[in-house]
Parts: C-alpha cells; sequence; structure tokens
C-alpha cells in the first residue's frame, strides 16, 4: 500500500473522528447535538463557504471604495 500524502492523512482524520462521534452519539456515550457530531463532514465546507463569502464581500467593498475615491 502506498503512503498516504498530507492531504490524505488530514482526510482520513477527519472520517475516522466523525465516525466514532456517530458511534459515541449512538452507544449514548455523549449527549451532544447531532450538529456537534456531524461536524467533520460538514464543517470544512461550511469553513471554505465562510471565507469565500468573506472574500467575496471585501472584493465588492474594495470595489466600492475605489469608485468612491474616483468620484472625489
Amino acid at each position: 500500500m502506498s503512503e498516504l500524502n498530507n492531504a490524505g492523512k488530514g482526510l482520513l482524520l477527519i472520517f475516522v473522528t466523525g465516525v466514532a462521534l456517530m458511534i459515541l452519539k449512538a452507544g449514548k456515550v455523549i449527549s451532544w447535538s447531532w450538529w456537534w457530531v456531524t461536524i467533520p463532514f460538514w464543517g470544512p465546507f461550511a469553513l471554505l463557504l465562510l471565507a469565500a463569502a468573506i472574500l467575496i464581500i471585501l472584493k465588492v467593498f474594495l470595489i466600492l471604495l475605489g469608485w468612491v475615491a474616483r468620484i472625489k
């Protein structure tokens, strides 16, 4: 078996963590909300979307600021 690169190791860690949390929740070992238990699966995508939204808002703000500076 070939060795995993760093990205593959990170994805494997996220998957194993998510499965472990789901097993703990199903076995009633932890009483967390299902939102927190499943965060290893959807959390990275949510952070990516949040970062993209912030960058888009920042870019729009800078474009509008540039237009205002040109008018003066």
